[in-house]
């Protein structure tokens, strides 16, 4: 799914706060509480390197979308694809000039998705051989594979909005243009089995989301679908909801991100402050920028209501449905700090940490860290920051000042 972006000239950098950790292997791990360690920052400065997504590999190797250089510098452009060995190395297996090579301009490539089988999918505006195309893959060690590209690049006419990957290796690619809305085989051709067959109405797409049915949800800008396999509307999902602005406003509203927990309930994520039933105008629920259905598509007035003041932000959903995201931003000596939040499967905040910069989102937990992409002020790269264990209520992390 997407992530907003933040374009401006100071360093990036990923962030890494401790918490507890599950056992297992070299894939993503996910924490099930509190996080213990003394607070002592570790920074590493042998690489300099932005960081919009990642993801990793079965050898456990970090693949990250972002910006890379030697000689240090602000970056604005996530222009590269690069592996780490560790923490502060890059791979010199894996060809990090690729993605320069095949970026040009027009839309930035804002999502990078490692599949099972190591290869990476990217979107964006590319041009291979002198032709364009909005969906590129990488090959295990960062190369084009070509055979995918030459499949899909005619299948789309405009930027693909969203992606979405199933078990089975199918891509649900979601396009901005009128009702460009297909299933890839793993080879990059079209799946015509699928067919998206709405077409009344506005055509404002979001985001599209997997179900554990195997059925979709298809956010656009005013509502929320469920899609069968094939491509039908599935009629009998009760979404009929108007979202809207807080009272005596005219904010701008639209709605953005579902996130699906294990029970078919989600998390819809966007800029408002309030739904109201359409089938009944009585029943109002005031939530900011996040609230959660249910599987049927009704409300859930029992989702914690949250402050975020960030109507844009993902949430990364770990596998006991409990959630980080990415909430609100103050400022402080004329610059900003952003407040990143663990919360419990219903919404309930279990822990706050301020993070000075610019936090993009959320990307992803790996060995007991929980990693965060994002701008930051202080003049490093990348750090460990080891935090004290956190009390149920809330206990925000104390600022840390880098060496």
């Amino acid at each position: 799914m997407k992530r907003l972006l933040y374009l401006l000239p100071m360093a990036f950098a990923v962030l890494v706060l401790a918490c507890a950790k599950e056992s297992g292997d070299d894939a993503p791990e996910e924490p099930t509480g509190p996080g213990t360690g003394p607070s002592t920052p570790v920074v590493h400065p042998t690489w300099q390197a932005s960081a919009w997504d990642v993801g990793y590999q079965k050898s456990g190797k970090m693949v990250v979308l972002g910006g890379l250089t030697k000689s240090g510098g602000p970056f604005s452009k996530p222009t590269r694809v690069y592996r780490l060995v560790g923490v502060d190395s890059i791979d010199a297996a894996f060809d990090t000039t690729t993605l320069a090579k095949v970026f040009v301009s027009g839309v930035l490539p804002s999502e990078l998705t490692v599949q099972t089988d190591d290869k990476i999918l990217l979107d964006g505006e590319f041009t291979v051989d002198g032709k364009k195309t909005e969906l590129i893959r990488l090959l295990p060690d960062g190369k084009l594979d070509m055979d995918f590209i030459n499949n899909v690049r005619l299948l789309f006419t405009s930027t693909v909005k969203d992606y979405q990957l199933t078990p089975a290796g199918q891509i649900y690619v979601l396009g901005q243009r009128d009702y460009e809305f297909k299933r890839l085989n793993p080879d990059g051709t079209e799946d015509k089995s699928f067919v998206y067959r709405e077409r009344a109405g506005s055509w404002s797409p979001s985001s599209v989301s997997l179900l554990p049915d195997g059925k979709l949800l298809f956010v656009q800008n005013e509502t929320v679908t469920r899609i069968n396999s094939d491509g039908s509307r599935d009629a009998t999902f009760k979404y009929n909801y108007k979202r809207q602005a807080a009272a005596n406003t005219t904010d701008y509203t639209t709605l953005a991100f579902a996130f699906v927990q294990k029970d078919g309930k989600f998390i819809l994520t966007g800029k408002y402050a309030r739904f109201t039933d359409n089938a009944d105008a009585t029943k109002v629920y005031d939530y900011l920028n996040v609230a959660r259905f249910n599987a049927d598509g009704t409300f859930d007035p029992t989702f914690q209501k949250s402050s975020s003041t960030d109507g844009t932000a993902a949430v990364y959903l770990m596998s006991d449905d409990t959630f980080w995201r990415k909430e609100a931003k103050v400022m402080y000596t004329n610059n900003w700090q952003e407040v990143v939040r663990q919360h419990d499967k219903d919404g309930k905040v279990l822990g706050e940490y301020t993070v000075k910069g610019l936090v993009d989102k959320v990307i992803g937990v790996k060995n007991g860290k929980v990693l965060i992409a994002g701008n930051f002020f202080d003049d490093y790269d990348s750090f460990e920051l080891l935090f004290d264990k956190y009390a149920a209520d809330v206990t925000p992390l104390k600022e840390v000042t880098l060496k």
